[in-house]
């Protein structure tokens, strides 16, 4: 609740926090980035984007936060409802349930509300698998993802993955595919390119940045380690956002051994696009930066990238012991990240 009456008395601390780092993104596009010298209309709709996001915050409608909060509470109550039933010890002389992985975003519940809560309805999304916040957001039963789990034919793979692996066309929900590692951050390019010129044909002209059917990509900070990615931020010019989940570690890898436990925003500036990094365990800030950003993305028809930071509560799976953690991190780090506090 801290976080809500922070953004409903004020918008200044997200607002100057967006706009600093803004800033400091544009000296180093002016100084360096050839594309941004060559069209300075990319630096005024950064601006232009921002300054919109920040009327949307001052008129924030009370219907917004609650929808926020009711994906990322339906979210958790799936969660404790799977890990509930896999953890369930069978009956003597009956098989067990349910079986597979049980991936979860325990925790991690915020940048997908947050960032699905910024898209249109035609809008597409690859999200990942932790992103079970933003296919409920966009609409998708959460019985779905139970009747995956439990193998039921009558679930989206009709029995044949008991796991997060599924898509809901229905909604533009491009899905996670089975230990994809990024590829839904390539997938979606196409994907959105192939719509907005098909929306194009079909209005008989060019459509204009508000026109523009947008694209998101969620992929963990592992998979951000992957060629695939930056294969996709390369062929990422287009009115795509490119969302980081960053929880800190990657199997049992963690960032600082992963990476150095640099800011992978950073990462952005090689492809010459804005990239910002924010609290992920904020579903407003989370919301906002993508609101923010992804205007940018389809008023300029330019790519952009948001590196979300929350930290992983559970396993990789649910099956496997989280001890390892207290060995990877410093107990003063980890007890703040494992608090209520940071818990959305």
């Amino acid at each position: 609740m801290a976080r809500q009456k922070k953004a409903l008395g004020s918008f200044t601390s997200y607002g100057d926090t967006f706009e600093s780092a803004m800033e400091d993104f544009l000296k180093v596009s002016q100084k360096h980035f050839k594309s941004w010298q060559r069209n300075p209309e990319l630096a005024k709709h950064l601006r232009d984007s921002l300054a919109l996001t920040k009327e949307h915050a001052r008129a924030l409608s009370p219907a917004i936060l609650k929808k926020l909060c009711e994906a990322i509470l339906e979210t958790r109550l799936l969660y404790d409802g799977l890990i509930e039933e896999y953890k369930k010890q069978p009956e003597e002389g009956k098989a067990k349930v349910m079986y597979g992985a049980i991936l979860t975003g325990y925790g991690q519940e915020a940048i997908g509300a947050g960032v699905a809560m910024a898209m249109r309805q035609e809008d597409w999304i690859a999200r990942d698998h932790r992103g079970a916040s933003a296919a409920i957001l966009r609409g998708t039963p959460v019985l779905q993802f139970f009747l995956n789990h439990f193998f039921k034919a009558t679930g989206p793979t009709g029995g044949h993955d008991p796991n997060i692996h599924f898509c809901d066309l229905a909604r533009n929900d491009w899905g996670f595919r089975a230990s994809d590692m990024a590829m839904g951050a390539a997938l979606i390019n196409g994907a959105v390119a192939y719509k907005n010129l098909e929306k194009e044909l079909r209005n008989g002209a060019a459509l204009t940045g508000e026109e523009r059917i947008g694209g998101v990509a969620i992929s963990g900070d592992g998979a951000a380690s992957n060629g695939v990615f930056l294969a996709a931020m390369n062929f990422a010019k287009a009115r795509s956002l490119h969302v980081i989940h960053n929880n800190q570690i990657s199997l049992g890898t963690s960032a600082l051994e992963q990476h150095g436990n640099i800011a992978l925003s950073n990462r952005a500036f090689g492809f010459e696009m804005p990239g910002f990094t924010v609290d992920g365990d904020d579903a407003l800030e989370m919301y906002l930066a993508a609101h923010w950003l992804f205007t940018f993305a389809r008023l300029s028809n330019h790519p952009a990238l948001i590196d979300a930071i929350t930290f992983r509560r559970h396993g990789h799976n649910e099956s496997e012991s989280t001890d390892y953690v207290k060995e990877v991190f410093d107990p003063e780090f980890l007890a703040k990240m494992m608090s209520s506090e940071a818990d959305p």
